[in-house]
């Protein structure tokens, strides 16, 4: 299989050039979005909005990893995710749909349901379970660096060398799953790093992009825009958007993103400069 190519159920997804992912919340307390989808029927409205607005995946998510935020039960979990899930189901939804989850219980359960069709694990694969069951059933896999977890990783973390450290850790799981095997690695911005450290994870993206694998880029609206720019969360679609370029430009694979439409239409102004050749210069 080519890793740059996923293919699986009835989709397929091309890395040759960056894809949208939506990001839809159904929890109370996320940084950004906290509550405006948690009503069931708010966030399946939202997800046919992302649809349209040119997503290529949606990722829904039932437990807030912002620093700091109280862990949820496996139980509020599901109860939260079903509805939303189920719905999504039953109006034929095309697009693929990401689980944001890191508990493999969950997993398991709405895969067997039928309702997701990836998982985006910000654990890394911290719970043996997880591996077992995505190998076993061949789900696509996100893999993330975390230090820690979201209660203490903006506190505890420690790096002797940053890239080296997150190198090495990604090396290490991908020699751990079969190379047939769609996964795609995400550094972790804002998962237990500085903005220093983020912005140089951003600045060094093709060192990740050389291990071989599709690289997924998360920063929608997070804090180190925020510092940079002095700017809460509501106010930083223009920082988010200028990194959504910059990692178009450097050929990233995916954007986890809040703002849809507006990264689609940067991506597509960015392909088009990538793109343009002399001859659809001349008169």
């Amino acid at each position: 299989m080519n890793a740059m190519i996923w293919k699986w159920k009835n989709f397929e997804l091309d890395f040759s050039q960056t894809r949208v992912m939506g990001i839809l919340n159904v929890t109370p307390d996320s940084f950004f979005d906290g509550k405006k989808y948690f009503d069931s029927q708010c966030a399946v409205a939202q997800a046919w909005r992302m649809q349209e607005e040119g997503a290529d995946l949606i990722d829904v998510g039932a437990e807030s990893s912002r620093p700091g935020a109280a862990p949820v039960s496996e139980e509020e979990e599901l109860r939260r995710l079903r509805p939303v899930l189920q719905s999504l189901q039953k109006e034929n939804f095309p697009l693929p749909i990401s689980l944001d989850s890191m508990k493999s219980s969950v997993v398991r359960i709405l895969f067997q349901e039928g309702l997701v069709d990836v998982v985006n694990d910000i654990g890394g694969l911290r719970d043996p379970e997880m591996k077992n069951f995505i190998l076993e059933h061949q789900i696509p896999v996100m893999l993330m660096h975390m230090f820690g977890n979201p209660q203490n990783m903006q506190k505890t973390y420690r790096y002797q060398d940053l890239m080296e450290d997150l190198l090495s850790f990604f090396t290490e799981k991908i020699k751990d799953i079969p190379s047939s095997h769609p996964i795609m690695i995400d550094p972790g911005i804002g998962f237990g790093k500085s903005v220093e450290d983020n912005l140089l994870i951003l600045n060094q993206i093709h060192r990740f992009q050389k291990l071989g694998k599709p690289v997924l880029i998360g920063a929608s609206r997070k804090s180190f825009i925020g510092k940079v720019l002095d700017l809460l969360p509501e106010d930083r679609l223009e920082g988010s958007l200028a990194v959504a370029s910059v990692m178009a430009m450097r050929c990233v694979s995916m954007l986890r993103v809040h703002d849809v439409e507006a990264t689609v239409r940067s991506i597509k102004m960015v392909h088009s400069i990538k793109n343009a050749t002399i001859a659809s210069n001349t008169p």
